[in-house]
């Protein structure tokens, strides 16, 4: 396992705004009766530090991995540490890219760090969020985006431009939420054939480059290996075909130029497999914000594999006086699809919520499809309020339930969870 190349003993000489940020959030943190000590003091402080030196471009081109669980203040940290940069003038005067997996990340950060809106500009799907700041994209000191987007951008070969400070490259890249390497490319070789009739006039060139790829596939065992045709799908039109024929055409572009394999999965239906990579290729150095990094096996094939990420120090939640219900009922979709079991369940959680303590705070997180779990659970409570409700998919990536005291999962698992200040 590698490790920070980092000195984690900071000063006030090589990380002023590492120090800065650090007793900030230690303030704020003592002032919703917890702390910042032992390993969670260490692994802040390493990830800190490892900002300042991303600042200054003294890091080496890898990803920097910070694990640290939540609750502890990784995101905190990190709003306190572009709150330190913006009192120093921003200087070093080199950008800072922010990307996170959910908008309502955007609002957190710029809350938290105390930033105002010609401090930062907001590169995203959404009006409203790009809304929040006045500067312009390419000087803003920081500029905040959705991981979402940056991919979108790196697999149409599109020029990243957009994310750079005064026509260079951000100094300072953050990930906030797991990130992953590769991305699984498959193509249906069948699927391929069905992309002749409705291009066959449009884009004869690529039509027979499609049957020449088939029939060399066709000739494959299963495990054989192809590189598919550089530019193969540069000439095919999508205009016109459905969202699935113009996945295809999609995956194929994604494929070309790339050694795939070929994989049989019975019956003579074949699928080439491949990877792609999601990020720019000069990315690098980044950090990377995922508490569940340190038992997430994508990193440790990372650093097996690939060699280029670098471990901060970590920092685990205390568990010891959690407290686990399990009750061995089906309660997934199709579970609580049929009739009568998302009422039986339902009243289940009510009787385990008002047997526990009256002021107890609850978060219950369901399925989407059948959310009015929450709403009924609402109905059934003498104090409602105290019950707050998300759905699988928007679970991660939030400290909006940190408060939380207990809470209730129509997948697996009820029981209370211990306050913030008994986690250390």
């Amino acid at each position: 396992m590698k490790t920070s190349t980092n000195n984690l003993v900071m000063d006030r000489v090589q990380h002023p705004l590492a120090l800065k940020a650090l007793e900030d959030a230690k303030n704020i943190v003592s002032m919703n009766g917890s702390n910042i000590n032992g390993p969670s003091h260490e692994a802040i402080s390493g990830l800190l530090s490892t900002l300042e030196d991303g600042l200054h471009g003294t890091l080496s081109d890898s990803f920097f991995l910070s694990s640290i669980d939540p609750g502890i203040g990784k995101t905190l940290s990190v709003s306190c540490f572009l709150k330190a940069w913006k009192s120093s003038g921003f200087t070093p005067a080199v950008g800072v890219l922010v990307a996170v997996s959910r908008l309502e990340e955007i609002e957190t950060y710029v809350q938290q760090a105390a930033l105002a809106p010609e401090d930062f500009a907001v590169l995203t799907s959404s009006a409203p969020h790009n809304a929040l700041g006045s500067a312009p994209q390419g000087s803003a000191p920081v500029l905040f985006t959705t991981q979402q987007m940056i991919q979108k951008r790196a697999k149409s070969g599109r020029v990243l431009s957009e994310f750079h400070y005064k026509s260079e490259s951000r100094a300072l890249r953050i990930w906030d939420e797991s990130m992953v390497p590769e991305d699984t490319l498959t193509v249906r070789v069948d699927d391929l054939g069905q992309l002749a009739s409705p291009l066959r006039h449009k884009a004869p060139e690529f039509v027979q480059g499609v049957q020449d790829l088939q029939a060399a596939l066709w000739a494959l065992e299963d495990g054989g290996e192809i590189t598919v045709p550089e530019g193969i799908a540069e000439k095919a039109p999508k205009a016109g075909l459905t969202d699935r024929l113009a996945s295809i055409v999609d995956g194929l572009a994604q494929m070309a130029g790339k050694t795939v394999q070929a994989a049989d999965v019975g019956h003579g239906d074949m699928y080439l497999l491949g990877a792609s990579t999601p990020l720019p290729d000069d990315f690098t150095p980044a950090v990377i914000l995922d508490a569940s990094g340190r038992v997430r096996p994508t990193y440790a094939l990372w650093e097996e594999h690939r060699g280029n990420l670098v471990r901060l120090p970590a920092a685990v939640n205390d568990y010891r006086d959690l407290e686990v219900g399990l009750w061995q009922r089906g309660s997934g979709k199709a579970s609580l699809g049929r009739s009568g079991v998302q009422a039986e369940i339902t009243a289940a959680i009510a009787s385990a919520i008002k047997a526990g303590d009256d002021n107890a705070e609850w978060l219950v997180i369901s399925y989407k499809e059948h959310s009015g779990i929450v709403e009924d659970l609402r109905a059934s409570l003498p104090n409602p309020q105290r019950l707050k409700g998300l759905t699988w998919g928007r679970h991660a990536a939030t400290n909006a339930c940190l408060r939380r005291t207990a809470s209730a999962s129509t997948s697996s698992v009820f029981g209370p969870i211990p306050r913030p200040s008994e986690r250390f």
